[in-house]
């Protein structure tokens, strides 16, 4: 038996206890027995989907970009490792692939994380973004007008989602300087 198999009977078992439940009078400890076994079929049922189901690694969006190309070429993963030494590959991803961590006296490869991702799919690392704070609010926008007495004009709002969000630090710190305001790390 394989796991689609006993999924598939799980299901048939998790629907006969719906049935018997729902035949059962209401309050009945028929019915409550009968709930309670379907709950345990749908447990079991969820763990056995996670079983053996390869890890996605977490790769950086410009190395998915890279696996989503080179498969649109109808290339293999080992064509896509033989491009490492091909100029078609871009240089930041050839530099992610042997990413050298020398300041702390190892070295890290990528290849097999992008052999796992090729093979069983990936999630993209979150980029890091960065939002501006100003009397506990967020920096919005800039209204676009200057007064000479008063500096920039701009909109703060009170909650976290409709923060401007920086993708460049250093633009974050410019904003920042302007209003006269922090900046604060966030993820999406």
């Amino acid at each position: 038996m394989d796991k689609q198999e006993c999924l598939e009977i799980l299901n048939q078992k998790i629907d006969k206890a719906q049935e018997e439940t729902d035949r059962s009078p209401e309050g009945s400890s028929y019915g409550t027995l009968m709930l309670g076994r379907k709950q345990a079929f749908s447990d079991v049922r969820g763990l056995l989907k996670t079983l053996d189901e390869p890890e996605k690694p977490e790769i950086p969006k410009f190395v998915a970009d890279w696996i989503e190309e080179v498969k649109q070429r109808g290339c293999g993963l080992a064509d896509a490792l033989n491009c490492f030494v091909s100029p078609i590959m871009p240089e930041k991803v050839k530099q992610w692939i042997q990413f050298d961590f020398a300041a702390i006296g190892c070295h890290h490869d990528n290849q097999e994380l992008l052999a796992k991702a090729w093979l069983n799919g990936y999630t993209i690392e979150k980029e890091p973004v960065w939002v501006v704070l100003k009397d506990a609010q967020y920096f919005h926008a800039f209204t676009g007008e200057y007064d000479e007495s008063e500096g920039f004009e701009y909109v703060l709002a009170m909650y976290e989602g409709h923060a401007h969000t920086f993708t460049d630090k250093q633009k974050a710190e410019a904003a920042a300087t302007l209003v006269d305001g922090t900046v604060k790390e966030w993820s999406e």
